[in-house]
């Protein structure tokens, strides 16, 4: 069964403002996405059918970039966390933007922060009763595929250059454990942007990621461009074990970057290095650890601003 996409008339359950997107040159639309996923943990297959939010500017106003968000549950509700800290860059460049339902507790309700259900059929349940998540082991298939619809032109008449996954705090974890353990085979995003993930990585095979614990550090060998951002005020041990944990031959630290397209590694590493510093900090404790670098340049690399800890790694540069 190939995955099919087709509209879903009317308002979309989606909390992007408290103003029209199209006095913006923007228009909204929402889309029913059916398939058929595999579990990353087991041979299992299962039918599911969700929904996905698509913003895009008018005509030739789109800069080639879509940013396809994990919206976050970790409120009861599908939240879209970095279109709430980033929309007026977005909209200012000229992102197409994809919102995409894709764990159980935004559409069935389940375990979340506040203990309360705001997931779509609870808040519609006549416009979202046709959808169904067979559960979180198989979201990461189900992401997979949206992401796939978006690069090949099947959503809305997009045509991107670039398919940039992103997701913050918990959709972060679950974003971790898919650079580590799915991209590899995957291969549809062009570049990732973690952010405020704490530490751990979300389960592979399903289940609660409020309960992860254990520090989840980048694979060695990023498939394409990750850059993780963390909140200074949510430094913790663990976040800092599976950053300075993240130190491999091939890496290549990219310093700090505005743009959701990571620069390439030719404009900004230092060959002349001969080591980098991590900073780690928390609200008990300051460190500061040396790492050995690469050929390339620079390891790995953390820069610091007032609130912010930005750390880039990427082994190839993002190709157009």
């Amino acid at each position: 069964m190939s995955t099919r996409v087709w509209p879903l008339p009317g308002n979309p359950n989606l909390l992007l403002g408290a103003y029209d997107l199209a006095t913006l040159g923007y228009d909204v639309k929402e889309f029913v996405v059916a398939g058929v996923a595999k579990s990353y943990a087991t041979d299992e297959t299962a039918d599911y059918t969700t929904r996905i939010v698509v913003c895009r500017p008018d005509g030739a106003d789109f800069n080639g970039t879509a940013i396809v968000e994990w919206l976050n549950v970790s409120g009861g509700i599908d939240a879209p966390a970095v279109w709430f800290m980033a929309h007026r860059e977005i909209i200012r460049a000229g992102y197409a933007y994809i919102a995409v339902s894709a764990q159980q507790v935004g559409i069935e309700g389940g375990d979340n922060l506040v203990g309360a259900d705001m997931s779509l059929k609870a808040q519609n349940r006549q416009r979202y009763s046709s959808l169904h998540h067979p559960g979180d082991q198989f979201s990461y298939d189900m992401y997979s595929q949206i992401g796939s619809l978006v690069r090949d032109g099947a959503v809305d008449g997009l045509t991107p250059r670039a398919v940039i996954a992103v997701g913050e705090s918990q959709s972060a974890m679950f974003l971790t454990t898919y650079v580590n353990e799915v991209d590899p085979d995957a291969e549809v995003f062009d570049g990732f942007l973690v952010h405020s993930r704490f530490g751990p990585g979300a389960p592979l095979v399903g289940g609660s990621a409020l309960e992860a614990i254990a520090p989840a550090p980048f694979r060695d060998d990023p498939r394409v461009p990750v850059l993780s951002v963390t909140p200074r005020q949510i430094w913790s041990t663990a976040t800092c074990s599976a950053i300075t944990t993240r130190v491999g031959p091939t890496t290549i630290g990219c310093g700090y970057g505005r743009s959701p397209v990571p620069p390439t590694p030719t404009t900004t590493r230092s060959a002349s290095a001969s080591s980098t510093t991590v900073r780690c900090r928390s609200r008990r404790s300051s460190r500061r650890t040396r790492r050995p670098t690469s050929s390339w340049g620079p390891a790995f690399r953390t820069r610091s601003t007032s609130d912010l800890s930005i750390t880039m790694c990427c082994r190839v540069p993002l190709q157009p």
